[in-house]
């Protein structure tokens, strides 16, 4: 029965350790978590850039 705590209790510490350095090495600003550029820098898409005027 020790044996079997023993067991579960590493398995739960590996994995929370494993998800762990996942979370840590995963730090892409731009991947699946919303990124969004700050609302200060707004992009129009429309716009016409200085190059574009003749």
């Amino acid at each position: 029965m020790t044996a079997l705590l023993i067991f579960w209790l590493l398995v739960i510490l590996t994995t929370g350790a494993l998800v762990g350095l996942r979370v840590l090495l995963d730090d892409d600003p731009t991947g699946d978590d919303g990124y969004r550029p700050p609302a200060s820098h707004e992009v129009d898409t429309f716009s016409r850039s200085g190059s574009s005027w003749h």
